[in-house]
């Protein structure tokens, strides 16, 4: 990285800035934060999801998993010490209630949670198309991706 332009000091002309943390913009970006990320959630006893190495899970006597920074469970106490965790790693906003997640608009119904992209049917002049239910069956169980 070279120093900027108006900020060279006489006789350090030859000298450049050393980057130590990678900026947002930088094609390694990503790749740094998901190492740093990986590591912490990791230390805390998570595991990598064989079928997606971006979903980390830990089992307590409830489940709890994070997506990334999708937190979600039904144990408010283990949801609340994943928090803490990373915001004493990261800087971080708490938004609560998640309302669009990867552009999938989530409402939560009774007992039920929508997965919607409704939203787009209007960005995009979609009224006409035919809406569909696809039920979730929440009894199956991700399998290891053997496909290389």
């Amino acid at each position: 990285m070279s120093q900027l332009e108006g900020f060279v000091e006489p006789s350090k002309e030859k000298k450049f800035c050393k980057l130590v943390k990678f900026l947002y913009g930088l094609k390694q970006a990503p790749k740094q934060w998901h190492k740093k990320f990986d590591q912490v959630v990791l230390s805390y006893g998570f595991q990598i999801n064989n079928s997606d190495k971006c979903v980390y899970a830990k089992q307590f006597d409830d489940n709890l998993y994070v997506d990334d920074i999708l937190i979600f469970g039904n144990n408010m106490h283990f949801i609340n010490d994943v928090k803490s965790l990373l915001s004493s790693n990261f800087d971080m906003k708490d938004l609560v209630h998640v309302d669009v997640i990867l552009g999938i608009k989530l409402i939560k119904k009774d007992d039920d949670m929508i997965l919607t992209q409704s939203h787009y049917l209007k960005k995009f002049n979609y009224f006409d198309v035919k809406h569909v239910s696809t039920p979730y069956d929440s009894f199956i169980k991700l399998k290891k991706n053997l496909s290389k």
